[in-house]
């Protein structure tokens, strides 16, 4: 295998591993936001501080929805950051997912990734405990779900020197969130810790600290204003014990609420039910039957694809 290619597959190993936690932002379809008066009970959101320092909501509230934008990146992209310079949240939000999700994607067919994928389990490339067809389902579905993600992005090739394109990528998804913007605040936390990676994590442990308080609240504001992507989240992090202690059961709960909402359309076919199931295995019958009878519930609050509740 020749070197692009090589790092092509590492992206596509990434892509496995997190799409289900970045919100595919390829496309740039406009998805409005509005703030909604309901709330999940106080038990399954995490607590507030008084000491939290946010940003107000943006005065550019979205209430109406706008045609979708299929226009290539490279054509918008002076016109989205123009946009987010004047205060459109979600101009900064589309900015920050296509230079975190999109940025050095190389599209792999699905035949070129099948026999990649044998020589890498024959070479040793890849190890674990997955059969290679299983593995190779879970690939093309992840290779599949980064097309559709990156479709309008193809090209972008941001600097990676010193971490250049995931500081500009948090850069734009702060500026969303403290506009109000319900997708960025969702995604906040999600991006917030990536230049921590590789350093010192007690040298930057009030830094982390403030980054987790910004992160709780933002998450909270998703929530309220009906963002089914806040309910990604709050999985991901009761999965990974960064915001919450690790709770599989819990992340299961949010996860199913996510896939019962209209913006699980937003996956291939067939990925968020691979998805689901990793975030089971752990789980007996009785659990995941629990999990599934508090998701239903948790799901209440975004069942539209605007964010604005019925």
């Amino acid at each position: 295998m020749n070197r692009p290619f090589l790092i092509a597959l590492g992206l596509l190993i990434g892509a496995v591993a997190l799409v289900c936690w970045q919100f595919p932002g390829g496309n740039f379809t406009v998805a409005t936001t509005q703030i909604a008066s309901p709330k999940a009970p106080d038990d399954v959101l995490p607590p507030r501080s008084a000491s939290m320092s946010v940003p107000s909501v943006g005065k550019f509230p979205r209430s109406e929805p706008v045609p979708d934008d299929d226009r290539p990146f490279a054509e918008v992209r002076a016109e989205l950051e123009s946009q987010a310079a004047a205060g459109d949240g979600h101009a900064a939000w589309r900015l920050g997912m296509a230079l975190a999700n999109c940025n050095g994607y190389v599209p792999i067919s699905d035949e070129r990734l099948e026999s990649s994928i044998v020589d890498a389990f024959a070479s040793g490339m890849i190890r674990t405990d997955a059969t290679p067809d299983a593995m190779l389902q879970k690939f093309k579905l992840g290779s599949a779900q980064k097309r559709r993600d990156c479709r309008n992005v193809l090209g972008l090739n941001e600097s990676d020197k010193n971490n250049d394109a995931n500081k500009k990528a948090f850069h734009w998804i702060e500026l969303g969130a403290s506009l109000g913007d319900a997708d960025a605040q969702a995604m906040y936390a999600a991006l917030a810790f990536e230049p921590f990676e590789g350093r010192n994590a007690l040298a930057d442990a009030e830094q982390i600290r403030e980054f987790k308080r910004h992160a709780l609240d933002y998450l909270n504001r998703s929530l309220a204003q009906g963002d089914a992507l806040a309910l990604q989240q709050f999985s991901r992090f009761h999965a990974n014990g960064l915001l919450f202690p690790a709770n599989a059961e819990i992340a299961y709960s949010y996860l199913y609420a996510f896939s019962l909402s209209p913006r699980a359309m937003d996956f291939v076919p067939g990925y968020l039910e691979v998805v689901l199931a990793s975030a089971s295995q752990d789980l007996d019958a009785i659990a995941q039957e629990r999990a599934r009878e508090a998701g239903r519930s948790l799901a209440t609050c975004c069942m539209t694809t605007t964010g604005k509740q019925p």
